[in-house]
């Protein structure tokens, strides 16, 4: 059965419903479907585990005892394994070291790239106004000078954010160990044909590692992608024993579940043929069974025989969202988004609903379950233990598109071809190995059973009286004594027998030679760049199997970088959930290569952003590299650089910097070159040159007394200047005191003139009062009272 076919015939549940739906008996049926889905297809992962037996040399001896045992009979000779594709691959890793990734890490979120596109466009105008002050743009602006600018500006523009992510990944190429992990994924790759990893982070507040895992210890679901990051499921099993399991995940399980793990019996499947013909095709274990490979395998089972399986995944579930427009009472030009679930929209707000836009929103869970059903029995609930069972808290999405999520695991598949088959140089080659294997075995025997030339001697026809050993001294001295009849005319006749090697040795020995040759042939990897040279190979010839064995590699290489560049782009985008603690970043540090060291810290732009990585092909980059490096020597030899110019171009590894420094100390010795040649082709006579140093001299006295006289004037000046700020500050402060003078006896006489008036005022008051006092008196026929007192207030 297909992994297409898992879903249906697992029942795998229906990840469309609600939250409340998705129960702990929701989350059991998904883990038992992914971790049922892994005994599918198990030949793909014991073909992995036979070319690992292959390149470690293990043999099945009832595979080849056709040979090991002609008529029932064992001969003194044993098929032993002898490295024909190790030395190939150890060849392979070992280029793949020395090849040299240069990357760029640039942002590539939308919000990003239209900042750096402004960021460019005003640096343009600056350069633009910077020239036209300079007086270097008479003229008008043509667009062939804008063309040039912005490739300029394109080419040199890093902005503070990519500067950042480039150090967090130089960061983590020195703090991981990176290259040994890239080392070990091409030696997947070469193995079987593919690699993965994962990414996670062992405890809080460390740094996110690279967990490299072995091809046959992992599945995933079949979907048309590049990386695995992009499937639905993904699920690894491995054996472990009690006391790792409780090492690694006592924290989280019950008195319950750590009683049971310690009194549980392990036992593993007598025969992996049990599960196979559940899933796989009856011609493929016939297959397996009659090339022998049925107990080839079995050392990895074996070694796992008191151990528990446990299975660790992770798969993507759907959740239907609503994307609500709200009305803004305040402001009905900025009105509200919100994000809602479909069914839990309150009643109350639709009527403030402007629009609805439904989403389905990826979501990722994780597991472990610790044991499988034949562990435990029918009295435990489910398959096993279930812990970690729930969404992931690290879900991994872009700025751009933040309803599609990411798996931590990645991988790749490496193919040659377009049926997209994993691609093994080790299964490719395995029966060049056998062959070669079986070829050495007969070499052995034939060594083993040899001997030497001889005779054969019939002891009754020895003469009489004489021993064998005294037959054998006068053969030494050459001297045979016989009796030429014994009894009824019986002659004795003599033999000769020859047990010594001959010529078939040599033949199988060429043999050897050419499947090594056709071996070397179908890799890419030919004798010349495994360091195998011949007497009679010229210098041409070897750099020419050099360069073509590289060209039948580069495919190799290539799809190694890209695994390297999602390693890479992994981490970054990892790291953005990482590092964050209380809303503050962790402060990073390592050693550059001259001993500084690189301190840094993340923020709050940095995780808002997403980042690629962009390489160059590491074989082409490695060719132009040392032809560089050639010429620079040549041009050390010759004069043109100086010995410490030479040494800092030999340390470097990027071509960008090998080249800007090498351009710049050219440029340097060609305007010294210039300069001598226009001293040689302007050199004066002796008598000349006399003169022009006198007058010279002359010129410098009087150039000396001038600049004197000027600084002398300057200080007069100077001093001058100083004087009539003097007089002139003076001046203004006698004006300010004359102007502050007049404003106190304009407010005397505004003040006096107020004052009148307000004792005039005040008598008409005193008049209109004694005037109506007297009228009161008048008519009430009384005199006045306090008149006099009125009058004089």
């Amino acid at each position: 059965m297909s992994t297409n076919d898992i879903g249906a015939y697992y029942n795998f549940p229906n990840q469309l419903i609600s939250e409340k739906e998705k129960n702990e008996e929701w989350l059991i049926k998904n883990v038992d479907a992914i971790c049922n889905a892994y005994n599918c297809n198990q030949w793909k992962k014991i073909r992995d585990i036979l070319c690992a037996e292959i390149l470690e040399g293990v043999i099945s001896e009832k595979r080849y005892e056709y040979i090991t045992k002609e008529y029932g009979k064992q001969y003194p000779a044993k098929l032993k394994n002898y490295p024909l594709i190790r030395p190939i691959l150890d060849t392979a890793l070992g280029m793949e070291i020395e090849q040299n990734f240069n990357y760029n890490v640039r942002r590539i979120d939308e919000d990003g790239l239209n900042e750096k596109r402004l960021n460019i466009v005003y640096d343009i105008v600056q350069n633009i106004f910077e020239k036209i002050a300079n007086r270097e743009i008479k003229g008008s602006i043509d667009k062939k000078l804008l063309d040039e600018l912005e490739r300029q500006k394109n080419n040199e523009y890093v902005s503070e954010i990519e500067i950042i992510a480039h150090k967090l990944a130089c960061y983590y190429e020195q703090t991981l160990d990176l290259k040994t992990k890239k080392n070990k994924l091409f030696a997947s790759i070469l193995e079987t044909g593919r690699c993965f990893w994962k990414t996670e982070i062992p405890r809080l507040g460390a740094d996110p590692i690279i967990r490299v895992i072995p091809t046959h210890c992992i599945e995933h679901s079949l979907e048309d992608v590049e990386n695995i990051a992009d499937c639905t499921w993904v699920v690894e099993k491995t054996y472990m024993t009690k006391e790792e399991i409780l090492d690694l995940y006592i924290d989280e399980l019950t008195k319950e579940d750590i009683e049971y793990i310690k009194n549980t019996t392990s036992h593993m499947y007598t025969n992996i043929e049990n599960s196979m013909f559940i899933f796989e095709d009856k011609d493929a274990i016939n297959k397996l069974r009659d090339e022998g490979y049925e107990n080839f395998f079995r050392n990895y089972y074996d070694r796992n025989t008191n151990k528990i399986a446990v299975y660790r995944g992770q798969w993507k579930s759907l959740r239907k969202m609503t994307m609500l427009e709200m009305k803004n009472d305040k402001n009905p030009y900025a009105p509200f988004y919100k994000l809602w679930e479909a069914d839990t929209i309150p009643k109350h707000k639709e009527k403030n609903i402007l629009s609805k836009d439904t989403r389905y929103i990826q979501e990722l869970y994780e597991f472990v379950r610790i044991g499988d059903a034949h562990y435990y029995g029918s009295k435990r609930k489910g398959n096993g233990i279930y812990i970690r069972m729930g969404k992931s808290p690290i879900q991994i999405r872009s700025i751009d598109n933040p309803y599609y999520v990411k798996l931590h695991y990645q991988g790749f598949t490496f193919s040659k071809d377009t049926s997209n088959m994993p691609f093994s140089l080790v299964w490719y080659l395995k029966d060049l190995q056998e062959l070669y294997n079986i070829l050495n075995y007969h070499r052995e025997r034939m060594i083993a059973l040899s001997g030497v030339k001889g005779i054969v001697y019939d002891l009754s026809q020895r003469p009489n009286g004489m021993e064998l050993h005294d037959i054998l001294y006068y053969r030494k001295l050459g001297l045979a004594l016989i009796e030429s009849s014994k009894g009824q005319g019986q002659f004795n006749q003599f033999q000769n027998y020859n047990d010594s090697l001959d010529a078939s040795v040599s033949i199988l020995t060429q043999m050897l030679e050419d499947i090594r040759i056709e071996c070397d042939r179908i890799s890419g990897f030919n004798r010349q760049m495994q360091g195998q040279m011949f007497q009679k190979d010229l210098v041409g010839q070897i750099d020419k199997a050099i360069r073509q064995g590289s060209y039948a590699t580069a495919v190799l290489y290539y799809h190694q970088d890209k695994v390297y560049k999602n390693l890479l782009e992994g981490l970054i985008n990892f790291s953005k959930y990482a590092y964050k603690d209380n809303n503050s970043y962790k402060t990073l540090s390592y050693v550059l290569g001259d001993g500084a060291q690189e301190i840094f810290k993340l923020n709050d732009n940095f995780v808002l952003s997403d980042f690629g990585i962009f390489f160059t092909s590491s074989g082409k980059e490695n060719a132009k590299i040392e032809m560089v490096k050639n010429i620079a020597q040549t041009m050390a030899s010759q004069g043109q650089i100086k010995l410490n110019d030479l040494i800092s171009i030999i340390k470097a590894d990027n071509l960008a910097e090998i080249e800007s420094k090498l351009l710049y100390k050219l440029e340097q010795t060609e305007k010294m070159m210039q300069e001598m040649q226009k001293a040689q082709a302007q050199q004066p006579d002796k008598e000349i040159e006399l003169k022009m140093q006198e007058l010279k001299t002359k010129y410098e006295i009087e150039k000396m007394k001038l600049q004197e006289l000027r600084s002398i004037k300057e200080m007069e000046l100077q001093l001058k200047i100083q004087e009539n700020e003097k007089r002139n500050a003076y001046k203004e402060r006698e004006l300010a005191l004359m102007k502050e003078k007049k404003d106190i006896l304009e407010k005397k006489v505004e003040d006096d003139k107020k004052y009148k008036e307000s004792i005039l005022s005040l008598k008409q008051d005193l008049l209109s009062l004694e005037r109506e006092e007297f009228r009161n008196a008048v008519e009430n026929n009384s005199v006045a009272k306090n008149r006099k007192e009125i009058k004089n207030i």
